[in-house]
């Protein structure tokens, strides 16, 4: 059996206009939002171009800014006996609708995970579409903000450990478990746009 080799960055790069092109196709709502909505995805594009290690996978404009997308990363998984898991990959979920220019978003709403669906985090909650809460946004916060905002947060650069902060801790014994095992605070020093491999992670 052949196992399919990771895209270069020219077929990524050609795969992300693809996308772009159909999806603006169907790009829906005032004209204004969808000038908006464009100008967003082709920021977020240039963010996975970029990426040695981001991939967009789908892609709609027809209501919202929807965008699914696949990151290589650490990924910090439901622990066995007392040690943390690690995958090799996040795939988000980033929907962005028309009165977030103007109002602040839900922090827990427009960023979730679809896979995997054991998030051991602080600041998630595991689901079908895990919900990840950033905080308090600002009204108009870009897209591609939301993106690095989530990869910076599930590496765990960033998290939250107090359970009375109202606008980050989705998951209590997350919280009490990176208090007590903080080697795993964070799980990369890397960047979005750096190089990362995998070392010791679930596949």
């Amino acid at each position: 059996m052949t196992i399919a080799s990771e895209p270069s960055k020219t077929e990524r790069v050609q795969k992300h206009e693809s996308l772009r092109n159909e999806a603006l196709k169907n790009n829906g709502g005032p004209r204004s939002f969808r000038l908006w909505k464009a100008a967003a995805l082709d920021e977020v594009i240039d963010l996975a171009n970029r990426s040695p290690r981001m991939e967009l996978l789908e892609v709609s404009l027809f209501g919202d800014l929807d965008v699914v997308y696949r990151i290589e990363m650490p990924v910090p998984r439901w622990p066995q006996r007392d040690e943390l898991v690690l995958g090799d990959h996040a795939v988000f979920h980033l929907v962005y609708q028309d009165e977030w220019r103007q109002d602040p978003p839900p922090g827990w709403f427009p960023l979730g995970v679809f896979a995997p669906l054991d998030i051991w985090h602080p600041n998630a909650r595991p689901a079908l579409r895990g919900a990840l809460c950033l905080g308090q946004l600002s009204p108009g916060i870009a897209p591609k903000e939301l993106v690095l905002l989530g990869y910076y947060l599930l590496t765990l650069q960033d998290y939250t450990l107090d359970e009375t902060d109202p606008d980050g801790v989705l998951n209590l014994e997350a919280c009490e478990f990176y208090r007590c095992h903080q080697e795993y605070l964070p799980l990369t020093n890397a960047g979005l746009f750096d190089d990362w491999k995998p070392d010791g992670v679930a596949q």
